[in-house]
C-alpha cells in the first residue's frame, strides 16, 4: 500500500487527477468524509477497491486482466470534511468491482465531465497539431458569474470593489491553459468595461502572467490532518 497523502492545494489536486485521467483512469465517482471517519473510510477503499496499490501491484493487476483505480484526497482549511476522488481504468481495461459497486461516470463525456473548483476537464486542440491535449478551464457558469462580478464591480465605480473582482479573478488556478486563456478573457472585458465607464486611475490588472510550472504532488499524511483538526 502506498503512502495516503491529503492535498491541500488546488492546483496540486488538480494536476494530479489531470495526470491520472490523462494516463487511462476516466472514469470517477466522489464525495466527502467526516475527518473523525477518514480512517475507515481509507480502510474500506483499499480493501473494497484496492484504491491505494502501489505502482508494483497495479502493474501487476495489469498483468492479470484486473482494472486499477486511484484515489485523491483533499482538505481546506478550517473544513470538518475531507473530499475524495476515485478515479478508474473503464470496464474494457480490466475486471474491477468499483465498477459494479458504485455510480461511475466518464470524465471525458461532455455530458457528465469532472468538475472541481469550479473548472472542468476538458479537451482542447493542441496549438500547430491535429491533436488534444487536457487541462482545466472553468465552466460556462462558473466564467459567467467572474464575468458578471467584473461588470458590476466597473460600473459601480468602486475601486475596492474592482480591486476584489481582479483578486477573485485571479484566484483562479492558472497553471492549467484554458484557465489562462478564459483569464485572459476576463482581463480584456475589465479593461473594456473600465474604458467604456471612463474610469480614471482605475485599478490595473497582471500586465503578464508568468508559467506555473509543474508542482510536487505532496500534501499533509492523514496522521497530521488528525493531530491539526479539532473536534470540539
Amino acid at each position: 500500500m502506498q503512502k495516503v497523502v491529503i492535498f491541500t492545494k488546488k492546483a496540486v489536486l488538480l494536476q494530479s487527477i489531470q495526470d491520472a485521467v490523462g494516463h487511462g483512469y476516466t472514469h470517477f465517482t466522489s464525495g466527502s468524509t467526516p475527518i473523525p471517519r477518514l480512517e475507515q473510510a481509507i480502510a474500506v477503499f483499499n480493501l473494497n477497491y484496492r484504491a491505494f496499490a502501489d505502482k508494483n501491484e497495479r502493474t501487476r493487476r495489469n498483468r492479470l486482466g484486473l482494472g486499477n483505480i486511484r484515489a485523491f484526497m483533499f482538505h481546506r482549511q478550517g473544513d470538518d470534511n475531507v473530499s475524495w476522488w476515485l478515479v478508474a481504468m473503464p470496464k474494457e481495461a480490466g475486471k474491477h468491482p468499483i465498477h459494479s459497486a458504485e455510480k461511475m461516470q466518464d470524465a471525458l463525456d461532455r455530458d457528465h465531465r469532472l468538475v472541481i473548483f469550479g473548472l472542468q476537464l476538458i479537451r482542447l486542440p493542441k496549438k500547430g497539431t491535429s491533436k488534444t491535449k487536457l487541462t482545466w478551464q472553468m465552466t460556462k457558469d462558473q466564467y459567467q458569474a467572474i464575468a458578471q462580478e467584473i461588470r458590476d464591480a466597473v460600473r459601480s465605480r468602486s475601486f475596492f470593489r474592482m480591486e476584489q473582482a481582479l483578486v477573485k479573478a485571479r484566484s483562479i488556478p492558472l497553471g492549467f491553459n484554458g484557465a489562462r486563456v478564459q483569464f485572459g478573457y476576463l482581463m480584456a472585458l475589465y479593461r473594456l468595461e473600465v474604458k467604456r465607464a471612463s474610469v480614471k486611475g482605475a485599478p490595473e490588472p497582471p500586465a503578464k502572467l508568468s508559467y506555473t510550472r509543474r508542482i510536487s504532488h505532496d500534501g499533509i499524511s492523514v496522521k497530521q490532518l488528525l493531530s491539526m483538526a479539532d473536534f470540539d
